[in-house]
């Protein structure tokens, strides 16, 4: 039956909208449609009624001459009379149609009338007249058929009083009704792609909102620099989230600078878990994370344990980042133990850079885990152990900042002047575990001086365009 169902489409193809939302916004489109087409040809008509009796009725003669020049004069009237009404308020009305349907209809009957007067005219001419109607009304395939077959009956009696055949009329009128239902069966070719096109419009519309969503949901689970990576992916190349995920955190190698910082103490002050962990430690350990992505960081929480990594192409960026990082958590977290009565929360803060491994060293279900690998994680980590020794924690201040050689040199490289002192393992007899051909280590305190000089130095490396929001 699928024949019939392709047959009651091309006869009532709204039938498709009236349930859909669009009904109103198609009725709409091709009333302006209609418009801009009554606009153009209406006037284009009228011109051509007023010359065909200048340059072809009066030259040729045709008598009574004031008889042609009224039927020509009262049809180019009416057709103007149509143009003014589609420029009119009126033509917003449901029944916007049925002037055209009255003008053209009645221009087919006259060129029939024509036919009848002036027999040298081609009697075809009110059939052609019919289609072109059709085309230009733009109804569809079953009110085209019946205005052509109202239109027919009226004009074929006058055909036939002029001498044209009545079956070659017949036979005239099928072949026009046919051609008409034809051509005007696009007209529901032209409702199913409206309706194809919203309905993907508004899957796009109800995909981009989810994606929107899934990114903001992904945005609160993951740093700040990440997310800022995904959304720039998703804006430039046009990516969907999963796509734009997978490609940022892609993981590769970089030469990047690493913040560790583990609370001393922790053991004996969980002792009291509900006190410690849930009025010092959460709240420190938050405000710990946002300063470090202030400064375009990549925190990591294990535990107590923040970790962060910098992992901008510009290494001189990473570790001057990584020590302003690491400064304003030095000086948060001395307020927070000055100013609330809570359990102290004492920190030092571990600097190291190095080449590592970036980016999500997981899987792409539950397992994501986005950290770095390498040589300066794991220095940091036996570092670390290594301030829990006696010679070496009398070197050290609570809020300190303790740098890597490679650290150093890059400030040394940048001419960056900061206040820190050299500590030589080998006089404290303090070896790093794994790493036993590390002589020294640098020790930087917080100090606003060495704020400033960092600052100052930042802003000269910063590069116009912020290469954070790039994701490689």
């Amino acid at each position: 039956m699928l024949w019939l169902e392709q047959l009651i489409k091309a006869l009532f193809p709204t039938l498709e909208l009236e349930e859909s939302p669009w009904h109103s916004e198609w009725e709409e489109n091709q009333r302006k449609l209609f418009l801009r087409i009554m606009r153009v040809f209406l006037p284009v008509i009228a011109v051509g009624y007023v010359l065909h009796y200048f340059l072809f009725d009066k030259p040729s003669g045709l008598e009574p001459l004031q008889a042609w020049f009224e039927f020509r004069m009262s049809l180019a009237s009416l057709v103007s009379a149509a143009f003014v009404f589609y420029l009119t308020g009126l033509s917003k009305q449901r029944w916007y149609k049925l002037p055209a349907i009255i003008v053209t209809g009645i221009a087919c009957y006259s060129q029939a009338k024509v036919t009848y007067y002036y027999p040298a005219a081609p009697w075809l001419y009110p059939f052609v007249f019919v289609l072109g109607s059709s085309l230009m009304l733009r109804l569809s395939a079953l009110h085209s058929l019946i205005f052509s077959g109202v239109t027919i009956g009226f004009f074929v009696p006058v055909l036939v009083d002029a001498g044209v055949d009545l079956g070659t009329l017949l036979s005239a009128s099928v072949v026009i009704c046919i051609v008409v239902a034809v051509t005007r069966s696009s007209y529901s070719f032209e409702v199913t792609n409206f309706l194809l096109n919203k309905k993907n419009a508004a899957q796009q519309a109800a995909n981009l909102e989810l994606q929107r969503e899934f990114s903001d949901r992904i945005k609160s689970f993951i740093p700040r620099v990440i997310a800022t990576r995904i959304q720039a992916r998703v804006d430039e190349d046009n990516a969907s989230v999963i796509e734009a995920s997978l490609n940022v955190l892609r993981a590769r190698k970089k030469t990047i600078s690493c913040l560790f910082s583990d609370i001393r103490g922790f053991t004996e002050g969980s002792k009291n878990l509900d006190e410690f962990i849930n009025e010092s430690v959460m709240p420190e350990v938050k405000a710990s994370s946002e300063r470090i992505e202030e400064f375009e960081g990549i925190p990591r929480k294990v535990g107590d344990l923040i970790f962060a990594y910098f992992d901008d192409d510009s290494v001189n960026l990473n570790a001057i980042r990584s020590l302003l990082a690491g400064i304003s958590l030095s000086k948060m977290n001395k307020a927070f133990n000055e100013t609330v009565s809570r359990v102290e929360i004492r920190r030092y803060i571990l600097i190291s850079s190095g080449d590592a491994i970036v980016g999500n060293l997981g899987g792409i279900d539950s397992s994501v885990e986005i950290t770095a690998l390498g040589s300066p994680v794991n220095f940091l980590s036996r570092l670390d152990d290594a301030t829990k020794d006696p010679g070496l924690a009398k070197e050290l201040s609570p809020g300190d900042i303790v740098l890597c050689e490679n650290s150093a040199a890059i400030l040394r490289a940048n001419e960056i002047q900061i206040e820190m002192k050299c500590v030589s393992l080998s006089k404290i007899e303090v070896s790093i575990r794994d790493f036993p051909e590390t002589e020294r280590i640098f020790v930087m305190e917080p100090s606003n001086k060495n704020w400033e000089i960092l600052t100052s130095a930042y802003d000269t490396l910063q590069p116009e365009e912020d290469p954070i929001a790039q994701a490689g």
